[in-house]
């Protein structure tokens, strides 16, 4: 959805603000680096492909299969 959940813990954290700060004044043509949305960015791209990976392996079972297996 395009959200970002910030730790509480971390808000008067210096390095959370500015984070917080690049997200709200991010541009393409920002003056200086914005390391932090790259490094979320990056992240987010990684555990997509991981998922992606992870869903081939991962195996579902219909509930019906144990609904006649254990019958009430």
């Amino acid at each position: 959805e395009g959200k970002l959940i910030f730790n509480e813990e971390m808000e008067e954290s210096p390095h959370m603000k500015e984070l917080r700060d690049q997200f709200q004044l991010f541009e393409l043509s920002l003056p200086y680096p914005a390391d932090g949305p790259d490094c979320i960015e990056s992240a987010a791209y990684i555990i997509d492909e991981k998922m992606k990976q992870c869903s081939s392996v991962i195996d579902t079972i219909g509930i019906g299969s144990f609904r006649t297996s254990n019958r009430l």
